[in-house]
């Protein structure tokens, strides 16, 4: 009899740590597969604000050249406004 309760105790302990494996392994894999999601994700933010940043440097050098006297005037010329002392109204 002490030797059939011993081979059920194997039998047991061999399939709770079976059971306990599997599960171990599902959550193994559930947890690269996110973690693959949210280096994926973050590689698209990265690219997002590589881009963006870009954007804002074009943008800065535009309003910089926006901001220079030469470019208000013509485009105060271009709109009909002249200084008093212009030849040629």
């Amino acid at each position: 009899m002490n030797e059939n309760k011993l081979k059920r105790l194997v039998v047991a302990a061999t399939a709770t740590a079976v059971i306990l494996l599997v599960i171990l392994v599902s959550v193994l894999v559930y947890q690269l597969a996110a973690i693959n999601r949210e280096q994926s994700l973050r590689n698209e933010y990265d690219a997002a604000i590589a881009e963006l940043e870009q954007m804002i440097d074009d943008n800065e050098s535009i309003i910089a050249i926006k901001k220079q006297r030469w470019y208000i005037e013509k485009i105060a010329r271009e709109l009909g406004y002249y200084y008093p002392d212009d030849v040629g109204q």
